[in-house]
């Protein structure tokens, strides 16, 4: 995808544009998840457009869009269902980090235990389940490890 937002970028008339959209591509992709964050609308639907417009010319089309705003859906998705462009109904997650677009809310599931059969396996294993890239879930991870 990265290779295909540099060969692709010059194909976009506005200069400004095009680097912003590649810029996006090389850094806001996460295996094959797009996350970005954008100040309005009309700027977040220049740059969905911008990005999926690059990546579709090497045939990466994008199938999936999620937004806190009924406008960017309507317009990424054109014609769809409505129950798509309701943002309540779109609870999502992304590397195992849930993300509820009517609060705008980002938070992980993780078990609870009966404190009376607790044992190390299961903190183990629920441990090793968790992904957590940006250190949200450090003072849960030490503590199950400490345990451990």
């Amino acid at each position: 995808m990265q290779q295909y937002g540099r060969d692709n970028s010059h194909k976009l008339p506005d200069k400004l544009r095009a680097k912003t959209a590649l810029y996006s591509i090389l850094d806001d992709f996460y295996v094959d998840d797009y996350l970005k964050s954008i100040p309005s609308i009309g700027m977040g639907i220049q740059l969905a457009t911008d990005v999926s417009y690059m990546l579709t010319e090497g045939q990466f089309h994008f199938r999936k869009w999620k937004s806190n705003s009924t406008e960017v859906l309507a317009h990424l998705l054109g014609d769809v269902d409505p129950c798509q462009l309701n943002p309540h109904l779109a609870e999502t997650t992304v590397l195992d980090l849930h993300w509820d677009p009517l609060s705008d809310e980002l938070f992980y599931q993780v078990s609870s235990y009966d404190t009376q059969h607790l044992n190390k396996r299961q903190v183990l294993r629920d441990t090793a389940k968790l992904y957590d890239p940006i250190g949200m879930l450090a003072p849960v991870i030490i503590t199950a490890k400490f345990f451990i």
